[in-house]
């Protein structure tokens, strides 16, 4: 009897010692399906609105990298080309007006015969053929005049009466050279000037004078002019009782006052 109940009490001590023992061991976690982690806000900077694209100006060509500028057109000069020039000097001389007096129509090319260049004389050369030269028109107290021109030459054209004649006067080292006489330029000038005819203006002296510079005695203030020796002429003329000194040298005429 004592034997079975050690027995049983053994076998109730085991098996409370399996309880405590089941009671200790910590219960296996098992996992559970994934749960979607929860990202951080991230705040996004505010869009900025797309501004309309402005048409690009157009490039003038020639500011353009490898284009030559264009050339802006500038107004022609008020003196022409030289046969122009010495047309307007000619005719002036020839009436006895101011050289402002003439005033250039037209300039036009024309065909000529070489030589004469369409205008009477031949100062000597055959017209063995044509030639492409410049005409000339010119205007002077309402009435107008023609001169031809080869570039070497000038040749008064029209009216037939031409106040002078129709000689050719020379512009360039291929024919004789003009020897304009300055007594009469200056007399043609002053009786421009005064609305007098060439025979009420009397000469009173003719002097030959080297210019120290090229304002041939007559500077006027402000005006730079060429440092070179210049000669030409000092000629006193006098008309209605007064006298008049004109300075002449480089082919000009200038009434000193």
């Amino acid at each position: 009897m004592g034997t079975s109940w050690r027995k049983l009490f053994d076998w109730c001590l085991a098996a409370l010692a399996i309880v405590l023992l089941a009671g200790c061991v910590a219960t296996p976690v098992i996992p559970g399906p994934p749960t979607a982690t929860t990202q951080p806000t991230v705040e996004q900077p505010m869009t900025q609105p797309i501004q309309p694209t402005q048409p690009a100006e157009p490039t003038p060509v020639g500011s353009q990298p490898g284009l030559s500028p264009v050339p802006t057109p500038q107004a022609s000069g008020p003196t022409g080309s030289v046969a122009e020039i010495v047309a307007r000097q000619d005719l002036a001389r020839r009436l006895g007006i101011p050289m402002t007096e003439v005033k250039v129509i037209n300039v036009s090319k024309a065909e000529m015969p070489i030589g004469s260049l369409g205008c009477g004389e031949t100062d000597g050369t055959a017209n063995t053929g044509l030639i492409v030269g410049s005409e000339i028109t010119l205007s002077a107290r309402s009435q107008e005049y023609v001169y031809h021109s080869d570039g070497i030459k000038l040749a008064p054209c029209s009216p037939a009466d031409f106040p002078g004649g129709s000689q050719p006067i020379y512009l360039s080292s291929g024919g004789p050279q003009p020897n304009p006489d300055p007594q009469e330029s200056a007399i043609a000038d002053l009786a421009g000037r005064l609305s007098i005819s060439t025979d009420a203006i009397t000469v009173r002296s003719v002097e030959a004078v080297k210019w120290p510079d090229a304002s041939l005695g007559c500077a006027k203030p402000g005006r730079m002019y060429a440092q070179v020796i210049t000669p030409g002429y000092r000629i006193v003329l006098q008309a209605g009782g007064k006298s008049y000194e004109y300075h002449t040298g480089a082919g000009n005429v200038v009434l000193c006052q």
